[in-house]
């Protein structure tokens, strides 16, 4: 785990590891365990097509190209789930890497693949976690801003509309095309946000 600029925590994957012996403990220069954005970008739009978009399953490690065939995809996604790194309902649970000696665990269950995959594989659980958080939050936001609007008339409905199409807009781009303005909410800056989502005067910032 290491500090962002931002304040938040994040990880590093090759931490998982560093402490085990031999070829284990080394990255290669041509595949140095991260999966790529466009990658991550497929992910993202797949995951959109869900009535649940936060929930992993096994076919998102064969969409972020991690893995080429469905049955191997699957037992990364039994093995992760052994482990506690995904729930029952497919959510990221970051929290199973607190526990002592996780790493040589979590190396073990992925044994059935190279350990560059194996980095990818942690990469994107660490990545999809904060992409899942962001997600959630504005699906929610979502859900408030349609019963806001439905609830009212006029200009405070055209006003309720716009911010609707602002959070849709959010949720629909890929993570390689986000707009920093956008998503820090700049856009909103010097009008009048009064009465928005939660009753702030601004909407939440999400982080890249």
């Amino acid at each position: 785990m290491f500090r962002k600029p931002s304040g938040k925590l994040g990880f590093r994957s090759i931490n998982l590891f560093g402490d085990l012996p031999g070829s284990l403990s080394s990255s290669s220069g041509a595949d140095p365990g991260h999966i790529a954005v466009t990658h991550q970008d497929s992910l993202y739009l797949y995951q959109l097509q869900f009535a649940s978009p936060t929930a992993l399953s096994a076919e998102s490690f064969t969409v972020a190209q991690i893995v080429s065939d469905s049955s191997t995809a699957r037992k990364i996604f039994t093995q992760l789930q052994k482990v506690g790194l995904i729930s029952d309902r497919g959510e990221v649970q970051t929290s199973a890497f607190d526990t002592p000696g996780f790493g040589k665990e979590c190396v073990s269950a992925l044994s059935m693949i190279p350990v560059s995959r194996q980095k990818q594989v942690i990469d994107l659980v660490f990545w999809w976690d904060e992409e899942g958080r962001r997600l959630g939050k504005l699906m929610g936001e979502k859900e408030e801003l349609i019963g806001l609007r439905d609830g009212v008339e006029g200009q405070e409905r055209e006003r309720m509309q716009m911010l609707l199409d602002r959070v849709q807009k959010k949720i629909g781009t890929r993570p390689s095309q986000r707009d920093e303005v956008l998503e820090g909410n700049g856009d909103l800056q010097g009008t009048n946000s009064s009465g928005l989502v939660g009753g702030e005067h601004e909407l939440p910032a999400y982080e890249r």
